[in-house]
């Protein structure tokens, strides 16, 4: 029996089920497409700051940043907000990099409780300034 006659012979939840299973499938796929593509996005940028010119990835990281608020996606959140941070610190501008990195700290904060890594790698950062 083909998948169509067995859903025939169910009841109607059955095959609502099936369809709200099938939706929920794929506008997951969808939604992993896109915050992948944003990941990918900011990895990219983080070559300005490789070569010396922070001020250019900037508004990337800041329109990775409104992209990831209007997904609600916690973790690039909190990843736009480490990277703003990180250009701002190799641009010397030293008290946006503070605050972006505490915004930083308080968005993984939010996603996760496992954020000691993170949270590490940014105290280091806010020490080698004092």
């Amino acid at each position: 029996m083909d998948l169509a006659q067995y859903l025939m012979t169910q009841e109607p939840f059955a095959v609502l089920f099936c369809w709200v299973l099938f939706y929920v499938l794929n506008t997951t796929k969808e939604r992993e497409n896109k915050l992948n593509e944003q990941i990918d996005a900011q990895n990219d940028v983080l070559n300005y700051i490789d070569m010396g010119c922070p001020e250019k990835a900037k508004p990337h990281f800041e329109h990775a940043l409104e992209k990831a608020t209007e997904s609600d996606a916690k973790r690039l959140i909190g990843s736009a907000l480490y990277n703003l941070g990180l250009s701002y610190f190799h641009n010397d501008e030293i008290v946006a990099a503070i605050k972006y990195i505490n915004d930083s700290i308080n968005a993984f904060k939010k996603f996760s409780e496992k954020y000691d890594v993170v949270i590490e790698k940014l105290d280091r950062i806010e020490r080698n300034q004092k």
